[in-house]
């Protein structure tokens, strides 16, 4: 009898532990969408929005997409990315620099 309860209470353990290293990771890559997001709304600002696409395939998670919108001299940038168990997101504002047309 306490096989089979102690079999129950190590696969519960496992299971909450799984979803513990699922929680970090997505943790993780919202994080990293962030500061992607974050890194190519000031490329946008400065008139250097060619490089945006590097800049999300090496700092955001493998697989990740962004949208860039402006709206007169305002941009918001958002990182999207599937991460494990659900969808991740970074989203960034930044305002177009002054001498950038």
């Amino acid at each position: 009898m306490v096989t089979v309860e102690a079999a129950l209470g190590v696969s519960g353990l496992v299971v909450v532990l799984a979803l513990c290293v699922q929680a970090v990771m997505a943790t993780v890559a919202q994080i990293r969408c962030t500061d992607a997001a974050v890194e190519v709304a000031r490329l946008v600002s400065r008139g250097e929005a060619a490089r945006a696409g590097e800049v999300v395939a090496r700092a955001a998670p493998p697989g990740a997409r962004f949208e860039v919108r402006t709206s007169g001299d305002e941009i918001t940038v958002r990182v999207t990315v599937e991460a494990s168990l659900v969808q991740v997101a970074g989203t960034a504002f930044a305002l177009m620099e002054p001498d950038v047309a």
